[in-house]
């Protein structure tokens, strides 16, 4: 039985990562029951086997989703060249991470040298700010107009 650890979106789908790094899985509820309770229901969209063992590691306990659908897995492996950053992009759009070059070895003290003292979890970075519908801000600006007021009498 795994046991899933990290979870995040994938293209309108959950992704659930198990722990000892066996394999990520993406979860459709194709019955609309509300339920994973179909083994279609959680097709593996990456394999941990098809990264060369040098890097395999013992606990996989990051996962973050990026644009488009890419996922950064993050993994400590108890000495630091398995301490390791994977970034999974699907260069064919089969919504798997199966293909050749589709895992690559980001981060990694075996590769590069470059390793966090403490591995963590990783995100990606978007520049673009969500905007904020005018009905929900709207009741905020106008607190801070009436504090900024208050204030300003009291003063």
């Amino acid at each position: 039985m795994p046991l899933d650890f990290a979870f995040d979106a994938f293209i309108g789908d959950l992704v659930s990562l198990e722990l000892f790094g066996v394999s990520l899985l993406r979860l459709i509820d194709l019955d609309s029951s509300g339920d994973i309770n179909d083994l279609s229901e959680a097709p593996e969209v990456w394999i941990a086997r098809l990264v060369r063992d040098r890097f395999l590691s013992s606990v996989f306990f990051g996962l973050a989703a990026g644009p488009g659908g890419d996922q950064m897995l993050t993994s400590s492996g108890g000495d630091a060249k398995k301490d390791l950053l994977f970034y999974l992009r699907d260069l064919n759009s089969d919504r798997l991470f199966t293909d050749p070059d589709e895992t690559i070895v980001a981060l990694s003290c075996g590769t590069n040298g470059v390793v966090p003292d403490l591995a963590s979890t990783a995100a990606f970075y978007s520049p673009v700010v969500a905007p904020v519908p005018l009905r929900d801000a709207l009741p905020l600006m106008l607190a801070g107009l009436d504090l900024l007021g208050a204030l300003r009498r009291r003063g």
